[in-house]
């Protein structure tokens, strides 16, 4: 992760503090080593942060990676929820002291407080009991369900990592992040993104020695999850104003100014769509070397483009 962005970050959650903290108990120990606590018993903490409660309406996305709750330097129950219309990071529950039974009780606890958000789990390890506790002891209907990429269908609950998948889980995270399309209000979130560089010597991006990545996979749970759901919304839905914030961003704003520099005209040439079907003997068999004006940019960000269009035809129409 480029070190601007991280300082960026630092910046902005500088003076950002959470309106609830809640379960004490289960807050790091390291955590006022850090911060130099004198007294514990004044320090005001909690291995829950919430920026945002819950809005009735809303969807809610939630990112487990769960421990084992063993404490010390060891790896940390991590709940990351973002608002699934504006990938805004609501609240964050990270420790290391809590048991995987009593965590999948809080996760259950969350996923209800916000509006039975769906909530994608990594199924592995303790990942295994919080995924247990959530379908067969508290019902919990809305879990995210893996597709089998062999018949393209839901498999089981949860989801799991490895050398195939992660990179792409981290792929997702650091292009929004880059792009700043996504809000994130954690110190212990950025405290990670410090320690999380590449390896060399494994050859894979990963936590250095003395920190953690539970909080960074988490998102990307998260984020993986938001990216499926919306890839599944038919063409033409009614899109909220709320899911609009995500092209409020740096990265559109650039291909809006690119844009306006030529005529809609020139963006894509109807020819090249066949809107009204070819004649079957002009049709070309074969396209290789032929390019399309502006066909790198279209190519990247094809997809931006036509909804920024849409977007721009209704809000005049409106």
């Amino acid at each position: 992760m480029p070190n601007d962005v991280i300082n960026d970050l630092e910046l902005i959650t500088r003076d950002i503090e959470p309106i609830k903290m809640l379960f004490p108990h289960w807050n790091n120990y390291n955590e006022a080593r850090e911060k130099r606590v004198v007294d514990l018993d004044s320090w005001i903490r909690g291995a829950l942060h919430i920026w945002r409660e819950s809005i009735p309406g809303r969807d809610y996305i939630i990112g487990v990676d769960a421990a084992e709750g063993m404490g010390e330097e060891n790896d940390n129950s991590c709940i990351e929820i973002i608002d699934a219309a504006t990938c805004e990071q609501v609240a964050e529950f990270y420790s290391n002291l809590c048991p995987p039974h009593n965590f999948a009780q809080v996760v259950m606890m969350l996923g209800r407080m916000y509006n039975n958000a769906l909530i994608i789990v990594e199924s592995q390890s303790a990942g295994l009991t919080v995924l247990d506790k959530l379908k067969h002891e508290f019902s919990y209907e809305n879990l995210f369900e893996s597709t089998n990429e062999n018949t393209g269908k839901s498999s089981s609950p949860g989801i799991k990592t490895n050398r195939s998948t992660r990179p792409k889980f981290l792929e997702t995270i650091q292009t929004r992040l880059i792009n700043q399309s996504i809000a994130i209000r954690s110190r212990r979130f950025i405290k990670e993104l410090k320690g999380f560089i590449w390896n060399s010597a494994t050859k894979r991006a990963e936590a250095t020695r003395g920190f953690h990545d539970d909080a960074i996979m988490a998102m990307c749970f998260a984020l993986h999850a938001r990216d499926i759901q919306y890839r599944q919304n038919p063409v033409g839905i009614n899109t909220s104003e709320d899911f609009k914030e995500k092209f409020k961003t740096e990265i559109y704003e650039d291909i809006k100014k690119e844009l306006a520099k030529i005529s809609p005209e020139e963006w894509v040439d109807p020819d090249d769509l066949f809107l009204f079907g070819p004649k079957v003997e002009e049709a070309p068999t074969i396209m290789a070397g032929y390019e399309r004006k502006l066909d790198k940019l279209l190519a990247e960000f094809g997809w931006a483009i036509f909804l920024a269009i849409w977007f721009a035809n209704n809000s005049n129409m409106a």
